[in-house]
């Protein structure tokens, strides 16, 4: 009995699957999520890269690890919060744009000296529960909660098959065209991850 159940659960999870890959939400969340995960990855890997340019504290640098690590697990159970009051969509685009000016204004941290690096990449860092947060919500409340796990299962895969391609783009662009270019690159993608959030109904 258990194993006919499991048959039919199977079956009607693939005629649901064949279903969503022709819906246009599930495309468009896929790229919200690889354009969240991105900018997510480069501040993750090169933030005491950038900040060895203008700081020669390593023990500072990895202060600001640590915070912004601390930051980052705060911030999912404030973006809850403020998803609940709100709504998914609202939330992602908020955390999309707050991401996007930050990235974009990166660049001129050096001017304001330590402290405010931190506050730039604390900010970064209270953006990130986006993917894990945001979209697991958009998942349920597009799709239905029956298969919520399945579907967001498959839509983060698309983010993680980039992981290969990210740090073979982020050296090529860093080293060629320099750290400006690198972070308008990465805003652009957080930027366009929030006009795809835009075509979600």
């Amino acid at each position: 009995m258990t194993n006919n159940r499991t048959v039919m659960v199977k079956l009607n999870f693939m005629c649901h699957q064949r279903k969503l890959l022709k819906m246009r939400e599930f495309y468009l969340l896929s790229i919200v999520c690889i354009c969240s995960c991105y900018p997510f990855m480069f501040v993750n890997v090169f933030y005491k890269t950038y900040g060895q340019t203008f700081i020669s504290d390593d023990t500072f640098l990895s202060t600001i690890g640590s915070v912004a690590g601390a930051v980052h697990a705060l911030s999912r159970v404030i973006v809850g919060l403020i998803q609940d009051k709100l709504s998914y969509k609202l939330t992602m685009l908020l955390l999309l744009g707050i991401k996007t000016v930050l990235l974009f204004t990166l660049v001129a941290t050096p001017y304001g000296g330590k402290v405010t690096y931190m506050i730039w990449i604390c900010g970064l860092f209270a953006t990130f529960p986006l993917v894990f947060v945001c979209i697991p919500a958009a998942v349920a409340e597009i799709f239905g909660t029956k298969y919520t796990v399945e579907i967001f299962g498959m839509v983060l895969f698309a983010s993680t098959t980039c992981f290969f391609l990210w740090p073979l783009v982020l050296h090529r662009i860093t080293s060629s065209l320099g750290w400006f270019a690198t972070f308008c690159v990465t805003a652009t993608v957080s930027f366009i991850g929030g006009l795809m959030t835009s075509g979600i109904d």
